[in-house]
């Protein structure tokens, strides 16, 4: 389902792709407060950078019960769909963003700001 390419990078070779491209999963969430986007591209290798569409798309469970067990408060999984099953290829706990994507974080900062707010709540 995943192999290296030439440069070592993480390349998805399953069935996640559409008649417009190749694509991967970003599920970027902090505390309670979340985002889930499928990113279409035309190389075989999805980067924010080469993102020719993306759409909202639920999160699986199975995630969801993996980010309980690595205790992620704040982070981002990247995956894709195989066979109906989410394949993890990266789990980050502090991720970046890419540089054409600037507009569309901005509009979702202020939804993960409130999660950040809301880890603090726990704490006090």
């Amino acid at each position: 389902m995943e192999r290296r390419g030439a440069t070592g990078q993480r390349r998805a070779r399953t069935s996640c792709g559409s008649s417009d491209g190749i694509g991967a999963r970003f599920w970027l969430f902090c505390g309670e407060r979340e985002r889930c986007t499928r990113h279409v591209s035309p190389q075989s290798l999805v980067k924010g950078d080469d993102t020719i569409r993306r759409e909202a798309v639920p999160v699986p469970d199975e995630l969801r019960a993996l980010r309980r067990q690595l205790g992620f408060d704040y982070g981002k999984f990247d995956f894709v769909m195989h066979e109906g099953r989410a394949v993890l290829l990266d789990a980050n706990k502090t991720p970046g963003r890419a540089r054409n994507l600037s507009s569309f974080i901005a509009a979702g900062n202020a939804n993960l700001a409130d999660g950040f707010e809301g880890l603090i709540r726990q704490v006090k």
